[in-house]
């Protein structure tokens, strides 16, 4: 291009780039239908000829032929052109670009040193090596996938694990000021992200994003996700593919995305900066293109109809992001818009501070009058304070309301937006052709694939692109009046020849029939799982240190915990903080460190300062969890949260089990109890010891020796034995009857049963057994954190159903069994991991952090639960002997 050249000549060129372009996509659209048709056509004669008792198996050997198939929901494999390859977005297509589409240029050149195009610019493709680095991990680039919507898309791994991750890269045009990209840069961490605080987690199949990294050096943002969803086909792929769906395949696309949309509308979501959204979010880019088809296993989909329903979809690329990067017109309004309900919202939530404030320090205000009142005149001023306070909170909620109703009706005024682009979407899959809301082209009325669709699918549609549903819940329940059955018209079965004789044609159907039926027990052999343990589940998603967790809040907090606990137990343990514990892709600078848990904490979270208080009480746990209902304390660690009242939260930190234990003296181990009872004990046996049924182990098959009961001083394990063991209530009476009874500084031993603490309740049962006069045969249950590690007593394994649970192995995978020199070979065994995360063990449970489900609130338990799931957390609490959540790679030692 010269500078003398008219300015009339370069738009003529550009016109008629625009209508070759037009053209060429029309010519691969039309051809690629025609192929499908012919496609279709041939596989339809050739399923005629088929038997129809046999069609079904027609699945499976397109499955195993690997015509059709697809990886697992659980972890979908990305093959290179799986990703969309569509035009560019008209905000980033640069007018020097070759191909007027920079995003995927394959005509791109750089320069020496360069990142983008020597001829227009624009920034070319990462580096398959290149490694992103951002707050909750470092990302190595391994291959380019291709582009969608605004962005590009690449397969990565997580350094930390190796983990499988898509990043979406987002390029900042070039027609922005350095502030505005500077802006979108930090909008752009701020917004990505979205979760509900109500704690429940949903089957909404939102790919929501793990971490959001806006580039210092460059202008590219970074959108990471864990798995590979993200790189599945969209929608508008599948159309291109496959053609129009059936009725019960757009049913089903309508149910999951309807689905999600209840999520994003009606539930209270917080952003990762914290600021909450009570009134639901939005979606605003519902398209063929941000929904993602994401096909079931295989050995799933082959007892799926055979209208092919075996495919679940995933909702993507939500606008507060996407549209970020877009500067056209449509787009900034929707964005701008969005925006400003965002900002009416957060004026609420300071209306609403301002307003408990006010409250407060009325309160406040009468309480001192009050003590400063003669008695006489303290109940005029109580009437008086009830009455203001009254006052008070009917003008706020009357201002509240008001302030409330203009961001409430523009936000719903975009959720009723994203029900009438899904139903475009709805339509655009029904006809096989792509319809948008902003197409001059009108939706079709009388099309003959209308007037043959499912009269409820026909409201449905109609009742999204017309606004008549008022949320996405009224619109899914007139969808589930359409049945999911297939009720289309089988094919009967034409004979090709009248020449074949009855009797042959039936012995090629039986021939035809056995061998597809061995064909399919192989092929379902081989697709079974084998049995292994439940998969951890969060093994791809520990952080590596406990500095590492962000945004904890500062401060010194408070919070408690039963005395003689656990958590009491674990505070007191001293503990080795080192970096070889963790990963081999941890990169840290700090020290290791040799202490206890609350200096080591300290030492890593310094402006995080917790201070921990024993409760003494007899009923210490229902204390503890009403001091944190009460905002008196933080948090709590606990093993019990079957009955959590509603506002309170719980996370996960730890596994631990009860322990059944018996003495074990190498010495006369013959005749030693865990011998004797084959180093197992059934659950209805524990119930008949523990409840005075039984006196003497030789009424189990043991040693004629008088059974010792004992328990450990400690409410929580006692409680979980009474749960799990006991379980009906008249049992755990007649326990109870037999425990000591407890004052407020000692037990009185009184009763059947010993209650003593960890320590000198291990040693007593070994006493019973060595002690010849009179020599007793001695039964105790513990947490197997306090128990494991050392000798005198062997955990019997729990018979509770078909096979006894033996909680600990040897290093070579196998239980340990009475034979097993627990004080020879120490360091040989180890608590079955497996066993304990997924409740195989029947006395296993959690141990969790509490804390208030209230945003109000700095998050203190939250973070300290984050703290404990990291790494080193993790690694910490092993040590005291609790079961982790996660395992992770260590390359280390």
């Amino acid at each position: 291009m010269t500078q003398s050249r008219p300015p009339k000549s370069a738009k003529q060129r550009s016109l008629r780039r625009e209508v070759t372009t037009e053209a060429q996509q029309r010519l691969k659209a039309e051809v690629s239908s025609q192929r499908t048709m012919i496609q279709s056509a041939a596989r339809s004669r050739l399923e005629s000829l088929v038997p129809e008792p046999l069609r079904w198996v027609i699945p499976l050997i397109l499955s195993f032929r690997g015509e059709d198939a697809e990886p697992e929901i659980t972890a979908p494999e990305v093959a290179e052109e799986q990703a969309d390859q569509t035009i560019a977005p008209a905000s980033l297509s640069e007018s020097l670009c070759v191909q007027h589409n920079p995003l995927t240029c394959e005509f791109a050149t750089a320069s020496r040193g360069s990142d983008r195009c020597s001829q227009c610019g624009f920034a070319l493709l990462l580096e398959s090596t290149e490694t992103i680095a951002g707050r909750r991990g470092r990302y190595q680039v391994t291959q380019y996938l291709g582009e969608r919507g605004m962005g590009r898309l690449y397969q990565a791994k997580r350094l930390s694990d190796g983990a499988s991750v898509v990043i979406k890269e987002f390029l900042l045009s070039r027609q922005l000021a350095t502030f505005e990209r500077r802006e979108k840069k930090s909008a752009f961490t701020r917004l990505a992200g979205v979760e509900a605080i109500d704690g429940k987690v949903s089957d909404y199949r939102l790919v929501a994003p793990w971490e959001a990294i806006a580039d210092a050096n460059r202008d590219r943002c970074y959108l990471v996700t864990l798995g590979n969803w993200d790189a599945s086909i969209t929608l508008a792929t599948y159309l291109r593919q496959h053609g129009a769906m059936s009725d019960v395949q757009v049913r089903r696309v309508l149910d999951q995305v309807l689905q999600t949309l209840e999520f994003l509308h009606e539930q209270k979501v917080r952003s990762p900066e914290g600021i909450v959204s009570e009134y639901g979010s939005v979606h605003g880019n519902i398209t063929l293109n941000s929904l993602l088809y994401v096909p079931k296993a295989a050995s799933i989909a082959s007892f799926e109809t055979q209208e092919n329903l075996a495919f679940f979809i995933y909702v993507c690329d939500l606008a507060e992001w996407e549209f970020l990067f877009d500067i056209t017109a449509t787009q900034a309004d929707f964005y701008g818009l969005a925006q400003k309900i965002a900002h009416q919202l957060q004026v609420m939530d300071e209306l609403r501070s301002r307003h408990e404030q006010a409250r407060i320090a009325l309160q406040r205000g009468y309480s001192a009058r009050l003590k400063q009142a003669p008695a006489r005149e303290q109940a005029a001023l109580q009437e008086a304070q009830i009455k203001e306070l009254t006052l008070l909170r009917k003008q706020q909620a009357e201002e509240l309301a008001k302030a409330r109703q203009q961001p409430l009706r523009e936000l719903r005024s975009l959720q009723k937006a994203d029900l009438k682009m899904l139903g475009y979407v709805g339509y655009s899959l029904l006809l096989g052709r792509v319809y948008t809301p902003t197409q001059k082209q009108a939706l079709p009325t009388s099309h003959p694939r209308l007037e043959a669709a499912h009269p409820v699918l026909r409201r449905v549609l109609d009742g999204l692109v017309t606004d008549q549903f008022e949320t996405s819940t009224t619109a899914r329940q007139l969808l589930t009046q359409m049945p999911v059955e297939n009720t289309a018209p089988t094919r009967s079965l034409t004979a090709e020849t009248n020449d074949t004789p009855w009797y042959l044609a039936r012995w090629l159907w039986w021939l035809l029939g056995s061998v597809g039926l061995a064909f399919m027990l192989a092929l379902i052999w081989l697709l079974l799982p084998r049995p292994q343990p439940q998969a951890i589940a969060r093994n791809t998603t520990l952080l590596c240190g406990i500095d590492d967790v962000t945004n904890a809040p500062k401060g010194r907090f408070r919070y408690k915990t039963p005395d003689n606990g656990f958590w009491s137990h674990f505070l007191k343990q001293r503990l080795l903080s080192r970096e070889s514990d963790l990963a081999s892709t941890c990169l840290r600078n700090a020290a290791d460190l040799n202490d206890k848990f609350e200096p080591i904490l300290q030492a890593r979270q310094p402006n995080y300062q917790l201070v921990h208080q024993a409760i003494a009480a007899t009923n210490a746990r229902e204390v503890a969890i009403s001091e944190v209902q009460g905002a008196t304390s933080a948090f709590t660690v606990t093993s019990l949260t079957n009955d959590l009242p509603a506002d309170l939260m719980s996370q996960t930190v730890a596994y631990d089990g009860l322990a059944i234990v018996v003495s074990f003296s190498y010495a006369k181990r013959d005749n030693s109890l865990p011998k004797r009872l084959n180093g197992q004990i059934r659950l209805t046996d524990l119930q008949r010891l523990y409840t005075g049924q039984i006196r003497n182990w030789k009424e189990l098959g043991g040693p004629d020796l008088p059974v010792s009961l004992y328990v450990p001083d400690d409410d929580a394990a006692i409680y979980l034995f009474e749960q799990n063991v006991l379980k009906t209530q008249e049992q755990i009476r007649l326990f109870r009857q037999m425990l000591p009874q407890k004052t407020t500084t000692s037990f009185i031993q009184s009763g059947e049963i010993v209650r003593l603490p960890i320590g000198p309740l291990l040693q007593q049962v070994i006493r019973d057994f060595e002690n010849e006069l009179p020599q007793k045969g001695a039964i105790a249950f513990a947490p197997m954190s306090q128990v494991f590690g050392q000798c005198s007593v062997y955990p019997l394994a729990i018979a509770g159903g078909e096979r006894a649970v033996q909680p600990l192995i040897q290093a070579k995978g196998q239980p340990i069994d009475p034979g097993t020199d627990l004080c020879r070979n120490k360091g040989s065994y180890a608590p079955d991991v497996a066993l304990f995360q997924s409740r195989v063990y029947p006395l296993a449970y959690d141990i969790s952090v509490v804390y208030r489900r209230d945003n109000s609130l700095p998050p203190v338990g939250e973070k300290f639960a984050e703290m404990l799931q990291t790494q080193e957390g993790q690694s910490l609490l092993k040590q005291a002997g609790f079961i982790p959540i996660a395992e992770w790679k260590d390359g280390r030692r």
